[in-house]
């Protein structure tokens, strides 16, 4: 039987401090319906640091693999208010998909700002 192509983006208004927390159980959710479907979750990177829960919850979830994206508009250590940069969870990305958006992203980041920093990053689960 052949498996169906599945993406699904997540984009939330991270109003509430829980949705963190609920984002990463819809992906769990996701995948344990469809487990080769491409998971795409936006994050914003605020001084809080909320984040980090998303981020923890998805690798503790055992999820296999996804490659994380973040873009800064400052360097770190110098967010004094609001959202200083986004990230991308990409469950499951398209082959070569790292390479393109490093790429892309490397061309970008320095004609916004000279403080404008990417990174990217594999988590590969056991």
């Amino acid at each position: 039987m052949k498996t169906p192509r599945l993406c699904v983006l997540i984009d939330p208004s991270y109003e509430r401090k829980q949705e963190y927390v609920e984002v990463a159980q819809a992906v769990l959710a996701t995948l344990h319906k469809a487990r080769h479907a491409v998971v795409l979750v936006w994050y914003p990177l605020l001084p809080a640091g909320r984040h980090h829960e998303l981020l923890d919850a998805v690798k503790a979830g055992g999820v296999r693999k996804v490659w994380r994206s973040e873009f800064r508009l400052q360097a770190p250590g110098h967010e004094a208010r609001g959202m200083f940069g986004s990230g991308m969870l990409v469950v499951n990305p398209p082959w070569g998909l790292d390479q393109r958006l490093a790429a892309a992203m490397g061309r970008v980041a320095p004609l916004l700002s000279g403080a404008a920093s990417y990174r990217g990053d594999w988590w590969v689960g056991e």
